[in-house]
């Protein structure tokens, strides 16, 4: 009797490769001794067709993106058998899933876990993973001993971009990649600058010498206020980038909280220097003289005092102590009229730089 014979290379590949070789393991016997062959493949294991120009013994298929099965047709002049039918299973096409997620962070802080949100599919359906890390979003290195399908990140001081690798037995693919996006390092800016004031005088604005930069680049401000650079407390209402102080009878220091959602951070101290309070000094020299003859020197009983601490003198005159003249050169701490010939007032203005004149009493 005629038998077709057996064919062997049932096996499983992975999606869109190619199988090995199938072949006739078992050859045709019986009839008239002289055989023909074609082979023939089936999507569904039932209709099966003619697979052109495969005449021989065994067969090459191409790659396969289904499962497909085969059979052999062996031909003599007695009759048309079929060998056994085998298959190639074909895994489903492997996909790596996806992963999540971005997130901007604050300078040197550690980001929440990365996971895989999409599980992996297809391929041998058993899967090992790989996480890796790039700065630059193109070179991407292995993350020592990461292996799970999440991945918790230390702190940052970056951008940072991360992935994910899925490995099976048909192929190793990647994930999507996700950014840490890291805020730049917090500073809270400068401010300028240090003054010296007269006493109860006003200083100039404190105003920004360079602006606040990084964290998450919205900031909003407080003012603080100390008299000994230790003790600091809030100035209510003073939350702009500039402060103007009030008058001033002692020094002063102030500085700057500069706030986002990162941090906050103190500017410099800016110093306001108090000079100590003006005064003109006390003169001395009442006295009653003779007519046209000359006074004793008018001097101080105590000197000027305060302010810049250096002094500028101009004496005055006056017949009624109301209406007052300058004495031309009499520009000395002390002075020495002249002969006089009527009862005469006398005072003394003193000058301190821009802390102002004030006059001495009269005598």
């Amino acid at each position: 009797p005629f038998s077709a014979g057996a064919i062997s290379g049932a096996q499983t590949i992975c999606y869109n490769d190619t199988p090995t070789a199938l072949s006739l393991k078992t050859e045709a016997s019986g009839g008239s001794g002289t055989y023909s062959y074609q082979w023939e493949g089936s999507s569904d294991g039932s209709i099966f067709s003619v697979l052109s120009g495969a005449t021989g013994k065994s067969y090459q298929p191409g790659t396969l993106t289904t499962n497909t099965w085969y059979r052999l047709k062996v031909i003599n002049s007695c009759e048309t058998l079929y060998t056994n039918i085998i298959k190639v299973s074909v895994y489903n096409q492997f996909t790596p899933g996806s992963i999540t997620a971005e997130q901007a962070i604050c300078y040197n802080n550690a980001p929440t876990a990365l996971s895989l949100t999409t599980e992996a599919i297809g391929g041998s359906g058993s899967y090992t993973y790989q996480w890796e890390v790039s700065t630059d979003g193109s070179a991407f290195s292995q993350l020592t001993g990461a292996t799970s399908t999440s991945y918790l990140p230390g702190l940052l001081t970056a951008n940072t971009r991360y992935r994910l690798k899925v490995t099976n037995s048909c192929v190793a693919l990647y994930t999507n990649s996700v950014m840490i996006t890291v805020y730049g390092a917090f500073n809270p800016g400068t401010i300028q600058s240090d003054q010296t004031i007269c006493y109860n005088s006003l200083p100039a604005w404190i105003n920004p010498d360079t602006a606040p930069g990084g964290g998450t680049g919205q900031y909003t401000y407080q003012w603080e206020v100390s008299t000994n650079g230790t003790t600091w407390s809030s100035i209510s209402g003073a939350t702009s980038t500039s402060y103007l102080p009030g008058s001033l009878t002692t020094t002063t220091k102030y500085r700057r909280n500069a706030i986002n959602a990162c941090s906050s951070a103190y500017t410099n101290v800016v110093t306001i220097s108090v000079r100590p309070s003006f005064d003109a000094g006390v003169i001395t020299g009442n006295q009653p003289i003779c007519y046209n003859t000359a006074p004793s020197s008018f001097i101080s009983s105590s000197r000027p005092t305060g302010g810049t601490g250096s002094y500028e003198y101009q004496w005055q005159s006056s017949s009624d102590g109301s209406n007052w003249t300058s004495i031309g050169g009499a520009t000395n701490e002390s002075c020495s009229p002249g002969a006089l010939t009527s009862t005469t007032y006398f005072r003394r203005i003193v000058t301190s730089g821009s802390c102002g004149s004030l006059y001495t009493n009269s005598v």
